[in-house]
């Protein structure tokens, strides 16, 4: 009976125009009917933090659906990140330690450890773990995490492809930033993930400023941007060809001019 109260508060839910505290009521009564049933607690954990921006509250349903399904990775992952927000930045350690240990096959547990030392500027260690994370999404298979849709796992492995050059630029390592942003950029097109054009943005601006010293380094960097261009194009042609449709976002042409 919990399940199907479960499965109608969710319906509700995802209706704009019903009020958040009717949504609440309905996820509420769910658990009335089965406190061991934890995706109420998870769902109000996710609807608390969206439409009324309560971290503390939110935080407070995912540590329920945890103690409810303890096997359940996105219950930690959401409240690592609520953590995070609340900047207790212990909890959160110790609570990606823990889910890594419990769920060693999990991307995401790797993807909040990359965070957390890339926020401590722990650049080398964030690069392993955020490469980890890519590579345990290569392998992840459809039945390990079953509520991990297609388009939220590219979105995560994108997510992961964006860290990993935002620690090489905040190394200054620009050379690495340009020669690993190909695999991200061309990964990212694929997935039609917006973050590609920041980070071709951000390229943009690196190879402009490294212009102004070093010509011979522009020309390289201008060359790298040049193969971003050609990879969207091949990437929108082969869409194109699939689909059978056009009228996707594009980079044009490139900004830069080889001197």
């Amino acid at each position: 009976k919990s399940i199907g109260t479960f499965i109608s508060a969710n319906k509700i839910a995802l209706s704009g125009d019903i009020p958040l505290k009717q949504k609440k009521d309905e996820f509420i009564k769910a658990i009335e009917e089965d406190k061991k049933n934890y995706l109420p607690y998870y769902y109000l954990g996710i609807l608390v933090y969206q439409e009324e921006n309560n971290v503390k509250r939110s935080m407070e349903y995912f540590e329920k659906a945890i103690e409810a399904n303890p096997r359940n990775p996105m219950a930690y992952n959401n409240l690592i990140a609520r953590y995070g927000q609340a900047n207790m930045e212990k909890e959160q350690l110790e609570l990606v330690k823990k889910t890594i240990k419990l769920f060693p096959d999990f991307p995401e547990g790797y993807f909040s450890l990359a965070a957390i030392n890339f926020r401590n500027k722990n650049y080398l260690d964030s690069i392993k773990y955020a490469k980890l994370s890519i590579e345990k999404y290569e392998k992840m298979k459809k039945l390990d995490y079953s509520y991990i849709t297609e388009s939220l796992k590219n979105k995560y492995e994108s997510d992961a492809y964006y860290l990993v050059f935002l620690n090489y630029v905040g190394m200054e390592k620009y050379d690495e930033a340009f020669e690993n942003s190909k695999e991200a950029y061309i990964f990212m097109a694929q997935k039609d993930n917006e973050l590609r054009y920041t980070m071709y943005d951000t390229l943009v601006d690196i190879a402009q400023e490294i212009k102004k010293t070093n010509k011979i380094k522009y020309k390289e960097y201008s060359a790298v941007l040049n193969s971003l261009q050609f990879a969207e194009q091949l990437v929108k042609a082969n869409k194109d060809l699939q689909e059978r449709k056009s009228g996707d976002k594009t980079i044009n042409s490139n900004p830069l001019k080889i001197d």
